[in-house]
């Protein structure tokens, strides 16, 4: 059964050959896995009073590996990957005098190798191999391990309590005007992580997921109760994994 419903624009508005020159790559879809699931978890913060204990970005970002590795593990190690490399790209963009310290998000970098840690520290045995490339010490290792299980335990705990009271409301699926719209259609993401919110509790009539032509990158609106995701984001994901 669906626990979500569509509200879907007008396809026939988007130029059949612009849209068909348009194709997802893999990474694209993998770095975009990640990122739904770290604004779903500024979603379950703020609607589901789950506590904000640290930086709030990086809680999010704890989360979407959190779920990656022990919900989706046969493509853990394809969406950590790319969102690790989506990560280190962003930061070899930018000169370290131009790096930005008072925002509220960490560094790339760091987000990188802190996600990194956290998905090897969730199975040392099934994904030493994966992160090789990350130059960890052994000491760095030993670490990601012992704190992994620690943040894993307790997103289990929060999430199956949550789990366990049932979702209570649709989740509303939209996809707006533009010429990537039917092409992101086809890849599913905004359905699969519909059915991983509609497990949970919400109140006053669920939550929205949209994609939309625009250029604000993703973001959860409070007031909207809303995911957004921007094409131009996905733009920047194909384009980086073109590059790499």
């Amino acid at each position: 059964m669906n626990y979500f419903t569509y509200s879907l624009c007008a396809l026939a508005c988007i130029p059949h050959a612009a849209a068909a020159e348009i194709e997802i790559s893999d990474f694209a879809e993998n770095v975009v896995t990640h990122v739904l699931l770290h604004e779903l978890a500024h979603a379950i913060f703020r609607e589901l009073d789950v506590p904000i204990l640290s930086n709030e970005e990086a809680q999010a970002d704890a989360f979407a590996t959190f779920y990656v590795t022990q919900y989706l593990k046969d493509e853990a190690p394809d969406i950590i990957l790319a969102r690790a490399n989506s990560w280190l790209f962003e930061d070899s963009e930018v000169s370290p005098q131009d790096y930005d310290h008072k925002g509220e998000h960490p560094l790339d970098v760091r987000r990188a190798y802190q996600t990194l840690c956290l998905f090897y520290g969730a199975d040392p045995a099934e994904y030493s191999g994966y992160v090789d490339f990350a130059g960890f010490s052994e000491r760095d290792l030993a670490e990601c391990s012992d704190t992994a299980p620690d943040q894993f335990a307790a997103w289990t705990g929060i999430v199956e309590d949550l789990q366990q009271q049932g979702g209570r409301a649709s989740i509303e699926v939209i996809y707006g005007e533009g010429p990537m719209a039917s092409a992101f259609m086809e890849t599913g993401l905004l359905e699969k992580v519909a059915e991983i919110a509609a497990t949970l509790p919400w109140e006053n009539g669920g939550i929205t997921l949209h994609f939309d032509h625009c250029d604000r990158g993703a973001f959860w609106s409070r007031t909207q109760r809303t995911i957004l995701l921007c094409d131009d984001y996905v733009a920047r994901f194909i384009e980086q994994g073109a590059a790499l």
